[in-house]
This record gives structure tokens, C-alpha cells and sequence, in this order.
């Protein structure tokens, strides 16, 4: 079910941000490590047998929830919700009252 040696270059992979291998992008797939592990240690295993391994060693692949936090300049965001704010007090209609 795959060597010492590769197991723990698949731990190692998991555990390493693929940015900091020079991959251009920031999430594993089993795929993208199964292609990652076969040209480093030179040994490749059919992607369910891999996910079965990835499994074995306690990781899991799960999709990334998409989300902007950290991406919106805050400043920018709140001083614009004040000024939409501002605009909608100025053009809501009057209420008008009878006596």
C-alpha cells in the first residue's frame, strides 16, 4: 500500500503549502499531489488508490469555502456602507402625518 519512503514524501507534500514547491496554486487535489509525488520520488499510484493513502495517513481532501475576508480593503468598505447609507436617508420619501 505504498513504501515507507513514499508515505512520508506524501505527508510531507500534504503538510507543505504547493506555493512553497512553485505550483501556482494554493490548494492540493489528489490529482495535483498524485502528479507532485510522481515526479519527485518517481513513483505513481492511480488516484483512487492515492486518496485511499491520503486517507491511511489521516488527511483529507475537502473544497475550500470561497470567501473575500482579508481580500476587500475594510476602510474603503465601510466608508462606502456609510455613504450608501447617507444617500438612501437623503432620498427616502417624507412621511407625512394627518391630523
Amino acid at each position: 500500500m505504498g513504501t515507507a519512503a513514499y508515505r512520508m514524501a506524501l505527508r510531507q507534500a500534504l503538510q507543505t503549502p504547493p506555493g512553497q514547491f512553485g505550483y501556482g496554486f494554493s490548494v492540493w487535489s489528489v490529482a495535483r499531489v498524485g502528479q507532485h509525488l510522481k515526479n519527485t520520488p518517481g513513483v505513481g499510484f492511480s488516484t483512487d488508490h492515492l486518496r485511499r493513502l491520503v486517507h491511511a495517513e489521516g488527511f483529507s481532501f475537502q473544497r475550500p469555502k470561497p470567501t473575500l475576508k482579508g481580500k476587500r480593503d475594510e476602510t474603503a468598505y465601510a466608508s462606502a456602507r456609510q455613504e450608501l447609507q447617507d444617500w438612501g436617508k437623503k432620498l427616502s420619501p417624507r412621511k407625512r402625518t394627518l391630523c
